[in-house]
């Protein structure tokens, strides 16, 4: 989320033709199975450096080709990122293990108790379930719930628990693997370290 969305802004990103008229033959391909085999067809080296089930990037991958009869993988090497010209101090605010876990706990508990479940059906019922609101993590965890995947609200808790561990770790590590520079602080003294640096900003 927010850190591959930093990320893209201090490396840059390369410039990109329009592709929402590139969707309809995207989709004709058929399965997401079928998508990335058209893919590797297309590009095999830059379908290796993503994962089968990355729908997003396949795509947008997919799209680019048909946008440009360019190959993904030549398309961006041809077209280089453009780096933010400016230093950006990176602030992470850094938890216990133990205390996220408990907090994202009692954040499942809350999210079941305030109805995610109905909310979820009636998107479901509204837009099915390719709906990208209910690819989250969360609201697809109801969607198996409501479609008797998951048996009981208490395994439907965990699944969200779970799922959300899962992604706590992999920002942690993304932020400690894809930032040079990075200063990770506990709740009480972000704050102040915040304030002391904004104050030193010209």
């Amino acid at each position: 989320g927010s850190s591959f969305f930093l990320k893209s802004i201090i490396e840059g990103l390369s410039p990109m033709p329009p592709l929402e008229s590139c969707k309809e033959w995207v989709d004709s391909l058929g399965s997401l199975s079928a998508q990335y085999m058209a893919l590797q067809e297309i590009d095999e080296k830059y379908a290796k450096s993503l994962s089968p089930t990355d729908t997003y990037r396949i795509h947008k991958a997919l799209a680019l080709f048909k946008a440009t009869a360019i190959p993904p993988s030549t398309y961006f090497a041809t077209h280089k990122k453009i780096p933010f010209a400016h230093h950006i101090e990176i602030f992470v605010l850094e938890r216990e293990r133990e205390a996220l876990r408990e907090r994202i706990a009692l954040r499942c508990g809350k999210m079941i108790e305030s109805g995610i479940v109905e909310e979820t059906r009636l998107v479901l019922e509204s837009y099915g379930a390719q709906a990208p609101a209910l690819q989250a993590i969360g609201t697809k965890e109801c969607v198996a719930f409501l479609q008797g995947e998951i048996d009981s609200l208490e395994a439907l808790k965990e699944q969200i628990y779970f799922h959300t561990c899962q992604l706590a770790k992999r920002q942690r590590t993304f932020n400690r693997t894809q930032f040079s520079q990075v200063t990770h602080l506990e709740e009480e003294v972000l704050e102040e370290a915040l304030a002391r640096y904004l104050l030193q900003i010209p």
